[in-house]
């Protein structure tokens, strides 16, 4: 292993020139620049405008009493996250928040877990801050990627520890998440027990109760686990360390979040008949069997829920519309994940942002079938698509993750982004199923411009990048001159979504750096014409995201 990732870390020097960097250099959109490459400073009122504000209104109505004062403690203990994801995301927030004194900034802050614009590639926007750490606050500001190579701690390849420096001599050591956030996770213990205590589930129960083990010990496999096998709970919840997409150092740190949710059974049910389908359509595939005889890590769950509440990572920067976890490890390889959509925030992204775009930026004979019903679908079969992502190379690299490196994020969301295009192309061809492509393709294309200006350092906002150029290359997507807006050649879209699924399946199963890197290059600078576009959508006052407002 010692070898291997030395080896990885020289050849990530090599490709990027031996620098402290990341792929997500700032060559994003108009809305960041003003003349020759100088950044335009937006006041703290306009910043907060890039997001809509709204109440989730989750549906609790059928909630029992006790079942509301289970949800009640999960609040309290998903409020505590924030907490832990400031540290990860920054460090001590009373040195930022010293530094600003009206409302409107402090509340800013608070959106961004510190002193850097996350919707505007972690631009700085409080003076006396230096720019983002690739690291975050997972390592020390200064760290080189062949001293930690050099540190003896087997540790340090773990998702859940920090990396520090002893001030008396500058060495790097190791600390596992359960000691640096200690206070933390016991006041969230401490909530959990007290929602175990009201719990009329007894899976559930169990569950939460694991869940302090989990947090006390940084050993995920018994609660997700126990997780995977809920069925008939109607409130649930997610709470840990999962996602590594901060660590822009060495994607290996996982953030703290935290999602209480709510069951919606009726939108659950009608999804059933798409999943049963999903074996089938593997098969179909546009690649060699090696490439899709991997088992699919879809698990026995997929449902629709209301969001409650949300703390840390998952209240952090672009608003998920769904997720799927847990998102590897042994408890995926034996019982896969589940994927969650949010109804309610997959509502109010649509109304107050996708539909405005799409009147914006689509031709009149095509913006009208944009639909929330497919924007929902696009979305679920995101997530969807995550289940038939390949998890070992076909030619004995080893993993998918190890082969593609830095990449790997990036190459993760091509994936989820186009195969869920080539999932509804397939399904739309079984019409009990009631599966509109043609709304399916056009949604799509309004939505890769929400995607778009989330910024070039958020891998969604890349893939989208990469996926809008190809399309426009093979001309499935075509831009009308004369009135600047967009329209999709369907026959032609079929055929490029077809191959470039099949480009990125061949890449992740190949591990085949090179080939991805060379996406990246052809296709991932944002043409003077979709930064005007991004433009024009700024100017017309849309919400880049949503905000959630949440009780007291």
């Amino acid at each position: 292993m010692k070898k291997f990732l030395y080896l990885a870390i020289v050849l990530l020097m090599a490709s990027c020139g031996g620098n402290n960097t990341n792929t997500g250099e700032n060559n994003g959109s108009k809305e960041n620049e003003t003349k020759k490459g100088e950044v335009k400073q937006l006041t703290i009122q306009e910043r907060i405008n890039q997001y809509a504000r709204i109440n989730l209104n989750p549906d609790t109505a059928s909630l029992t009493e006790n079942q509301k004062k289970v949800l009640f403690h999960l609040i309290k203990a998903a409020k505590v996250v924030n907490d832990i994801f400031w540290k990860q995301n920054f460090g001590d927030k009373n040195k930022v928040l010293s530094k600003v004194s009206d409302k409107d900034s402090v509340y800013y802050v608070n959106v961004n877990y510190g002193p850097w614009d996350v919707l505007r590639n972690n631009e700085v926007f409080v003076p006396g801050f230096n720019k983002k750490p690739s690291g975050a606050n997972f390592y020390p500001e200064d760290i080189k990627y062949l001293p930690f190579v050099q540190m003896p701690f087997s540790d340090k390849l773990s998702m859940f520890t920090l990396i520090r420096r002893n001030p008396d001599d500058n060495s790097l050591y190791t600390q596992p998440y359960h000691e640096a956030y200690q206070e933390e996770i016991a006041k969230i213990s401490n909530e959990l027990k007290e929602a175990a205590k009201y719990c009329e589930d007894e899976n559930f129960k169990k569950y939460l109760l694991e869940k302090i083990h989990t947090l006390e010990t940084d050993d995920y496999y018994p609660s997700d686990a126990l997780w995977m096998d809920l069925k008939d709970n109607k409130i649930d919840l997610i709470l840990g360390a999962y996602d590594t997409e901060l660590d822009k150092f060495l994607n290996l740190k996982a953030a703290y979040e935290a999602y209480v949710f709510v069951r919606d059974d009726e939108w659950t049910s009608k999804l059933k008949n798409y999943i049963e389908l999903l074996p089938t359509l593997q098969q179909e595939l546009p690649v060699d069997d090696n490439y899709k005889n991997q088992k699919l890590a879809l698990g026995t769950s997929m449902f629709v829920a209301d969001l409650v509440y949300v703390g840390g990572y998952s209240n952090f920067g672009p608003k998920q519309l769904a997720i799927t976890r847990p998102i590897e490890g042994k408890v995926t390889m034996e019982k896969g994940t589940k994927k969650i959509q949010f109804m309610n925030v997959t509502e109010a992204k649509f109304s107050k942002i996708l539909y405005p775009i799409a009147q914006l930026l689509i031709d009149s004979s095509q913006s009208k079938m944009v639909t929330s019903r497919a924007f929902f679908e696009g979305n679920f079969f995101f997530e969807i698509s995550e289940g038939l992502i390949l998890k070992k190379t076909v030619n004995d690299k080893g993993s998918v993750k190890d082969a593609l490196k830095d990449f790997y994020n990036i190459a993760r969301n091509i994936h989820d982004d186009v195969m869920r295009l080539f999932l509804l192309t397939k399904l739309s061809e079984n019409k009990d199923l009631q599966v509109n492509l043609k709304s399916n393709y056009v949604t799509y294309l309004a939505d890769m411009f929400r995607s778009i200006r989330f910024g070039t350092a958020h891998s969604q906002a890349k893939a989208a990048i990469i996926n809008l150029n190809f399309f426009l290359k093979k001309g499935a997507i075509i831009k009308d001159e004369k009135t600047g807006k967009y329209h999709i050649d369907f026959e032609k879209m079929k055929k490029a979504v077809e191959e470039q699924t099949k480009n990125i399946l061949t890449i992740e199963g190949n591990g085949d750096y090179n080939a991805l890197k060379n996406m990246y290059r052809e296709y991932s600078t944002v043409s003077d014409d979709v930064k005007k576009d991004i433009e024009r959508v700024n100017n017309s006052n849309i919400p880049v995201d949503i905000l959630f407002e949440f009780e007291n």
